[in-house]
């Protein structure tokens, strides 16, 4: 997989991208193609959506440069026993 889906990756679910998305402003994100316009963690609308691939070789860089990704992000652990103070 060369990227995940922002909006699936941020709840949990590792997808491969298929499209780049855009909202009128030009902030961009990955999307797998199953979500709605306003379906993105920023909760824009999507005014734009592009084949990855084509994306990638309008800003001058082969898809095939790209490293893959794990299709499972690795395993975190969480030490409950440290607790950082703060002020």
């Amino acid at each position: 997989m060369k990227r995940a889906c922002t909006t699936c990756q941020a709840r949990g679910i590792q997808t491969r991208a298929k499209f780049v998305a855009a909202d009128n402003t030009e902030l961009l994100w990955f999307e797998c193609g199953e979500h709605e316009a306003h379906d993105n963690i920023s909760g824009v609308e999507r005014v734009r959506l592009e084949a990855i691939e084509t994306f990638f070789i309008r800003a001058g860089i082969p898809i095939d440069a790209l490293e893959e990704l794990e299709e499972q992000p690795p395993p975190t652990e969480r030490n409950p026993s440290v607790v950082l103070e703060h002020d």
